[in-house]
């Protein structure tokens, strides 16, 4: 009875089902990944054990192959284990991505069935063969990667022969997009729709945007279908980040909540390679894309890359603004620190709501309100650092990283919630040390790419400026019994430069390398490093530098723990907990 592949469509005599090609799904992983899929072809290589096994699957409809993981649960798992090279087989199982891995991803089979066994001498073993030897087994030859390769050079060549022969000529559609200002008419009745990066800062950003006659909205849709979303209207080579961005401003817009015709999106914009510039680009092409390019999209920055008629930033803005992330920075660094230790549980998250909702109050005031900001700060740490707590010592984790994965708790799987359910203290450094980072970054272009100096002498105005509005943040936490200050960017950068040059400046750049050893030097030797799967800069400067960083300081703890839409939330735990044990080990010796 025959045996062969059709496109998608298995037939052994008059049965057939729908399989999913090998070449589909590395075409289109985002559509299969944890889900149960069917697939079909021959043995490549297998090797087994007693409790389960391993066969690299192979269908002719790609060069790459794929790994199937088979248990001793299944009835006929002696029967697979006897299958030879070159046996056909049907596999039925779950796509898992495995990052961790040489492969991306593997199937966890719950059955395969033999279709077509093979003989212990099939011609063709996992092995280079010669193409003298081919010629002696013609029939098998298409099986080879050599003649695949063969056919679809040729299968090109015969196209672009037919091209010239029809007189083709190839059409240059213009990508561009009409952009749709944000006009000071649209200021009254518009909502502009902000992503949500971190809760914690931005729910208090918002009444700060407010108070100046914005009807502005923080989504609060950062949840699995936001990532969903995401991938219909970003190209799966976009980042993690992007994905979860564009993904809660589209399931927000297609809600059906909002009048399209008076919604605006506001995105933060810092220039440079990245989310801090590629975002907006993104957003309008999503827009386009589902038919809403009437949708202003804001960039919101301060370089003037882009300008609105119907928004600017004023000092007063920039002030409440600036006093926002400074209060964000503050509940962080406190809450973090108190609510492991805290005798009466709840109590943490009680006194952060307290003084949230004071805060808030606060910021909805045009006034500065200086005094009443520095007022706000002490109170918070002061009533932080006073709360009853246990006397108990548990292993302090750093969490740096790309900044959205390291602060949105979509992105980073909750990591937060689990390291203190897991018995340890997160320790997050500030936001705003990466604006800080921002202008801090002008001094090297100054001095080696030809940037103006005054410019840089700007830039250093800036930082003093943002300094200014922690000085109080920093005297009180200095001065509390359970909480440290943080450092200055100039040490940061001082810090990292033993290890990366100052000019590695997209994404985190040295900031990340620099956060880490600062999180080394003030105790906290246990670190993850939140980073996008595959993002570039970020394994450079972050999982790139760990061996320098551990060999440096031994008694470092550091692990790279990598997200993405399809990444397994169980092998992020693993590595996670694993780190905390070595994490307990080391606090155990400390305290013996």
């Amino acid at each position: 009875m025959g045996f062969f592949l059709c496109s998608n469509k298995l037939f052994k005599g008059d049965f057939n089902m729908n399989l999913v090609t090998v070449r589909d799904i590395y075409k289109n992983r985002e559509n299969y990944l944890n889900k149960e899929i069917e697939v079909g072809g021959w043995v490549r290589s297998i090797r087994d054990s007693k409790a389960f096994g391993f066969l690299v699957l192979a269908d002719g409809s790609y060069f790459e192959t794929l790994q199937i993981v088979f248990h001793d649960n299944m009835d006929n798992f002696d029967e697979i284990c006897k299958c030879n090279v070159g046996a056909a087989v049907i596999v039925k199982g779950t796509l898992i991505p495995t990052p961790e891995a040489k492969q991306p991803f593997e199937i966890q089979a719950v059955s395969v069935a033999v279709e077509g066994p093979s003989a212990p001498d099939y011609p063709l073993q996992k092995k280079r063969h010669s193409l003298e030897y081919l010629r002696t087994i013609s029939h098998l030859r298409p099986r080879t990667n050599t003649f695949q390769a063969v056919f679809r050079v040729r299968s090109l060549i015969a196209a672009l022969k037919v091209r010239d022969r029809n007189h083709y000529q190839k059409k240059v559609v213009s990508s561009a997009y009409n952009r749709v200002l944000f006009t000071k008419e649209m200021k009254k009745d518009y909502t502009l729709l902000c992503p949500q990066m971190s809760p914690i800062h931005f729910d208090l950003i918002e009444p700060a945007i407010r108070a100046f006659g914005y009807n502005m909205e923080i989504l609060q849709n950062h949840n699995r279908n936001a990532v969903d979303v995401g991938l219909q209207y970003v190209n799966n080579d976009a980042c993690y980040p992007s994905l979860i961005v564009i993904g809660q401003i589209m399931d927000a817009l297609l809600s059906g909540k909002y009048d399209l015709n008076r919604t605006a999106v506001f995105m933060s914009q810092t220039g440079g390679g990245c989310r801090a510039s590629n975002y907006i680009g993104f957003i309008r092409r999503a827009l386009e894309k589902a038919g809403m390019p009437q949708v202003p999209v804001i960039s919101v920055n301060a370089n003037g890359m882009e300008t609105n008629p119907g928004f600017s930033i004023t000092l007063p803005m920039m002030t409440k603004a600036m006093q926002a992330v400074v209060y964000g920075d503050i509940f962080m660094r406190v809450l973090y620190a108190t609510r492991p230790y805290e005798a009466v549980p709840g109590s943490a998250n009680a006194l952060h709501e307290k003084w949230k909702k004071i805060c808030i109050k606060a910021l909805s005031k045009r006034q500065p309100a200086m005094m009443e900001f520095a007022k706000n700060v002490r109170g918070i740490i002061r009533d932080f650092d006073n709360l009853e707590r246990l006397d108990i010592k548990k292993p302090k984790v750093g969490i740096v990283g790309e900044i959205l994965v390291k602060f949105s708790p979509l992105a980073n799987n909750h990591v937060v919630e689990l390291l203190e359910s897991e018995g340890a203290e997160a320790v997050m450094p500030d936001l705003l040390d990466f604006l800080l980072y921002c202008f801090y970054n002008s001094n090297f272009k100054a001095e080696h790419l030809g940037m103006k100096k005054s410019t840089a002498r700007l830039c250093n105005a800036g930082i003093a400026l943002l300094e200014f509005f922690r000085k109080t943040a920093r005297k009180e936490l200095a001065a509390s019994k359970h909480f440290t200050p943080p450092s200055e960017i100039r040490d940061l950068a001082e810090m990292a430069k033993g290890f990366v040059s100052l000019g590695n400046q997209t994404g985190e750049g040295w900031f990340l390398t620099g956060e880490m050893l600062e999180l080394i030097h003030s105790g906290v030797k246990n670190i993850i490093c939140t980073q996008p799967f595959g993002c570039l800069p970020n394994h450079i400067v972050g999982k790139g530098v760990i061996k320098e960083l551990r060999k440096n300081y031994p008694e470092s703890n550091i692990i790279a723990v990598d997200y993405d839409p399809g990444a397994s939330e169980v092998n992020q735990l693993n590595r996670i907990k694993l780190m905390l044990a070595t994490a307990q080990k080391n606090l155990k010796a400390e305290n013996a």
